[in-house]
């Protein structure tokens, strides 16, 4: 049986194909593992959502602001 989050996580993924621009990253740091999606080539700006919502709830900030 496939968990639901990794089940929303493909789904994000493969409308993420269709909205050109986000490359999706797991990095690990202190033994955790964090999923992030990139986007731009300037200074970093870290976004973080709250639960139970997903990174995807910040997609058009994330465009915005990597313009």
């Amino acid at each position: 049986m496939i968990k639901c989050g990794i089940l929303i996580q493909f789904l994000l993924e493969v409308v993420l194909k269709m909205d050109e621009g986000f490359v999706l990253r797991t990095i690990k740091s202190n033994g955790i593992k964090l999923r992030v999606a990139v986007e731009g080539e300037g200074p970093l700006v870290i976004m973080v959502h709250g639960f139970p919502e997903l990174w995807y709830s910040w997609r058009h900030q994330i465009k915005a602001i990597a313009a």
